[in-house]
C-alpha cells in the first residue's frame, strides 16, 4: 500500500503509535468531502484511521454531500481524537478524480463543494486507484466526465442507460476491484486505545453502486 509502512513481521500496516480507530468513506468522487469533514471533526478529541473507498456512482445520480457529512456527525465518537492522527485511505478508480485530489485542481469548481484538503495527502491520506466489490478482479469502469449532465463523481461499475437522452457520455477503461474483507485483514486489530493498533471501525460511509459481502467483518460491523 503506497506510503504505508508494512510491518515484515506480520504483514499488516504499520500504524503510528497514537493511531487507535478508524473510519470506511466509500464514495470519494473528486473532493472527499466526508474525509475532510472527519478530519476538521476530530480536531483537539484519541486518534483514528479513515478508510475512503470510491466503487462508483450511478450515472445521472447527484452527488448528496451535506447528508452525508450530517450523518457523518451523528456518528462521531465525542470526547477523542486528534486530526495529527487521524490516516485516510481513499480507494478511487476514477483517474480524473483521483488526479484532481491529489492535486488540488479541484478547487477551480468553486466555493459550492467541501475539498479535501491536499496538506493531508501522502501524510494522513492516501489514495488507492481501485474499486470496491464483491470479489477480487478486474472490472470495467464507466467514467463519466464534466458535462451539462455529469461529473467525474457519478462514475460507475455498472453501464449507464444508454436509453436516457441526451446520452450520457463516457470512457471505459479496466480498473480492480477489491473486498472489503481484502482491506479488514491487513489492518493492526488489537483492544480498544491499544498504541497502533483498531479495535473498531467505527464510521463506514457508502455512496456507491457496489455489492460487498461484510459478513467476515464481525470485530467491526454488526
Amino acid at each position: 500500500m503506497p506510503g504505508i509502512a508494512v510491518d515484515p513481521g506480520t504483514g499488516l500496516l504499520q500504524f503510528p503509535r497514537e493511531v487507535t480507530r478508524v473510519k470506511i468513506d466509500v464514495g470519494l468522487a473528486f473532493n472527499a468531502p466526508n474525509s475532510q469533514l472527519w478530519f476538521q471533526r476530530t480536531r483537539g478529541a484519541a486518534g483514528g484511521v479513515g478508510v475512503g473507498l470510491e466503487g462508483g456512482q450511478a450515472a445521472g445520480e447527484e452527488e448528496r454531500v451535506e447528508s452525508d457529512i450530517d450523518f457523518a456527525e451523528d456518528l462521531q465518537v465525542g470526547g477523542r481524537g486528534g486530526v495529527g492522527e487521524v490516516l485516510v485511505f481513499g480507494f478511487e478508480p476514477n483517474l480524473e478524480s483521483v488526479g484532481e485530489l491529489i492535486s488540488g485542481r479541484n478547487r477551480r469548481r468553486g466555493s459550492g463543494y467541501v475539498y479535501l484538503d491536499p496538506a493531508h495527502v501522502g501524510v494522513r491520506w492516501f489514495v488507492l486507484p481501485v474499486a470496491l466489490g464483491n470479489s477480487s478482479q478486474l472490472h470495467t469502469l464507466y467514467a463519466t466526465s464534466d458535462t451539462s449532465r455529469t461529473t467525474p463523481g457519478m462514475s460507475s461499475l455498472y453501464k449507464p442507460n444508454d436509453s436516457y437522452q441526451p446520452a450520457i457520455h463516457y470512457s471505459t477503461y479496466p480498473v480492480p476491484v477489491v473486498r472489503l474483507a481484502d482491506l479488514l485483514a491487513l489492518l493492526p486489530w488489537g483492544e480498544e486505545g491499544e498504541p497502533g493498533r483498531v479495535a473498531v471501525v467505527e464510521h463506514l460511509k457508502i455512496d456507491a453502486q457496489v455489492k460487498e459481502s461484510y459478513y467476515k467483518s464481525k470485530r467491526t460491523l454488526p
